[in-house]
């Protein structure tokens, strides 16, 4: 009856390595199986400095994804100084459907089926802005993790049927420099000055 007890312990520990195995080769699996959309990330780029107030200008946001992912659909808020610049349009790009005023949270969002991307850098949509005035300031887009439409969703693997969502923020500084003063202005203010100057030898 002992040597039946020890073998039934001996079993059960066999069976608890086992699952521990299996456990720990599922875990391993899962980081070699998405590699990709771990690193997958939002960028910001800007069109055309340098920039004036008065000016337009538009902030691109570009995908940057892995060889084995395609993009499904994104949505996030977007955060800019609005004493610095006004939004005037948010564009998302014509690959995708506009889902911008389904989401009530959201401020731009778009879907694709059955995804795009696979190793390339793909525009997700364009913001468009008016300079307002001169200094420095910044751009932003953001993803909050309790709603479930922000974020970058992501298909990966063999046939593109598994999906994650990336929770992510990205931002952007640019400057608005202030408008030169024209070179013509600036000599006839120097000829000004030169003849204020002799006016007043002459007095003298």
């Amino acid at each position: 009856m002992e040597s039946r007890g020890m073998i039934m312990m001996g079993e059960e520990k066999m069976k608890n390595a086992r699952a521990l195995l299996w456990f720990l080769v599922g875990i391993l699996l899962s980081f070699f199986l998405v590699p990709f959309a771990r690193g997958a990330t939002v960028e910001l780029q800007l069109s055309a400095p340098p920039i004036y107030p008065g000016d337009s200008f538009q902030v691109n946001a570009m995908a940057i994804i892995g060889p084995n992912e395609k993009v499904v659909a994104f949505g996030f808020d977007v955060l800019w100084d609005e004493n610095m610049a006004m939004l005037e349009t948010a564009t998302v790009d014509n690959v995708f459907t506009d889902m911008s005023q389904s989401y009530p949270y959201t401020d731009i969002g778009g879907i694709t089926f059955p995804g795009v991307g696979g190793g390339i850098n793909l525009t997700l949509f364009t913001l468009d802005f008016t300079a307002l005035h001169s200094g420095m300031t910044t751009v932003g887009i953001s993803s909050a993790g309790d709603d479930g439409n922000e974020g970058l969703f992501i298909a990966y693997g063999t046939g593109s049927m598994n999906t994650m969502r990336v929770v992510l923020s990205s931002e952007i500084d640019l400057e608005i420099s202030q408008v030169p003063i024209p070179s013509a202005f600036i000599l006839l203010f120097s000829g000004l000055i030169l003849v204020v100057g002799r006016l007043g030898l002459k007095r003298c």
